[in-house]
């Protein structure tokens, strides 16, 4: 039997929010609309920190370990019990396994006091103003950033316990440049550090400036037409730009450091294009004579982003870490291309419906036809991010064009 001592605080925040919103109407006529808000919201928590500091769940339950079959016997010729490389099985990478050793901790700033608690600060402004009788337009900017960023710190290692190395990327011309290049600053655990497990959540702050601000810009537009006709739609063009250069434990986290870059510019601040993240929409419904009614949308969307994995193994990596990954071998995944730089084409999608409505008595019948992806456009919408043989192959297109039929009776 086991006991644990209980543990407070887990969390004990006290925070304050604050929100505001005013709409003004500029020139007195109830035609021009301005509108402002601002406020601060806290970010929901469940019973993560609970259950991540339980003394109950202190238990390592799980580590990793290369294994290299050299016999084909599908069984690992080795030592389990020995954490250190020995057989045919690497060294594992943690070496807590199986203990109830805590292997991570909150700190006090994280978990206790006031204004911690993760935040979002959301801003808007806007304008809405009648065009004439039936018509208006609205453009409004939006912002949203993000604060109170956790990090986890390994306090059993150290930046000075990592080594640089390079890799040659492969030649593709897919790939941006088309490949060839050399990608530096990445880095490898020095092996007397590997599997050394002693985890802080700490405040992002201590370590360096991060940030994720969110800014856009929305238009959209309504109007009445042939007295039951309606038409509305917009553009909206905005973008998340992240910065995550700050070092923990590994310099590889931050892309340029007191030396100036480091060779793998835009992997920790990312700055997408706002093209990336623009969407123009419309709709429409009109009646028809004899009671049908015919509408429509059309959608123009951000195409899904690609990225690319590649497994490094142990003999690219060598000649330039000068000694074998302190893993004892196997391979290391690489990212290839910076986020927030490649994109599929974008999504084009228009749908209708034709509906009919029948009287009889009080009883009211709708019958409706509605054809999905009218250009039958098969844009793909998930692809493959490892780079291999198969990199950038569609894993999921857009839905084929789909007729449905359908009824709706009231009475």
């Amino acid at each position: 039997m086991r006991n644990f001592a209980a543990i407070e605080n887990v969390p004990n925040w006290n925070d304050w929010s604050v929100r505001t919103a005013a709409a003004y109407d500029l020139f007195g006529t109830g035609k021009t609309a301005l509108k402002v808000s601002w406020g601060r919201y806290v970010v929901a928590e469940g019973t993560s920190i609970a259950r991540a500091v339980n003394p109950s769940n202190t238990i390592s339950s799980r580590a990793n370990r290369p294994w290299s079959d050299a016999n084909g016997n599908y069984v690992p010729d080795c030592d389990l019990f020995n954490s250190g490389a020995n057989g045919e099985c690497g060294p594992i990478d943690n070496r807590l396994f199986g203990t109830s050793i805590v292997g991570t901790r909150y700190a006090t700033g994280v978990t206790e006091g006031f204004g911690v608690r993760p935040v979002n600060w959301q801003t808007s402004a806007g304008i809405q103003q009648e065009l004439w009788p039936g018509t208006s337009l609205e453009v409004g900017y939006y912002r949203t950033s993000f604060g109170n960023f956790s990090v986890t710190d390994n306090l059993a290692v150290t930046p000075a316990d990592f080594d640089p190395y390079c890799i040659t990327a492969p030649v593709d011309p897919r790939l941006p440049g088309g490949g060839g290049n050399q990608l530096c600053g990445l880095y490898d655990v020095n092996p007397s550090k590997f599997g050394q497990v002693n985890n802080l959540v700490d405040l992002s702050d201590r370590y360096g400036n991060r940030s994720e601000v969110y800014n856009g810009v929305d238009a959209t537009f309504r109007a009445r037409f042939a007295q039951r006709g309606l038409v509305q739609g917009g553009v909206s063009l905005g973008r998340t730009v992240v910065d995550n250069c700050l070092v923990v434990d590994s310099p590889q986290a931050a892309i340029v450091g007191a030396n100036g870059a480091m060779g793998r510019q835009g992997f920790c601040h990312v700055t997408p294009p706002w093209s990336a993240n623009s969407q123009v929409k419309l709709a429409a419904v009109y009646p028809l004579p004899w009671d049908i009614q015919i509408a429509g949308t059309y959608q123009n969307l951000p195409g899904v982003q690609l990225l690319a994995t590649y497994a490094a193994t142990n003999a690219q990596i060598r000649a330039s870490l000068g000694r074998d990954l302190a893993q004892g071998g196997g391979t290391v995944l690489i990212d290839l291309v910076p986020p927030g730089t490649m994109y599929e084409e974008r999504v084009n999608q228009i749908d209708m419906r034709l509906n009919k409505t029948i009287r009889i008595g009080k009883t009211r019948v709708q019958g409706m036809v509605d054809i999905y992806n009218l250009t039958n456009a098969n844009t793909v919408t998930g692809a493959v991010n490892t780079y291999g043989p198969f990199w950038q192959r569609a894993t999921q297109i857009m839905g084929g064009r789909m007729f449905k039929l359908g009824a709706q009776v009231d009475f």
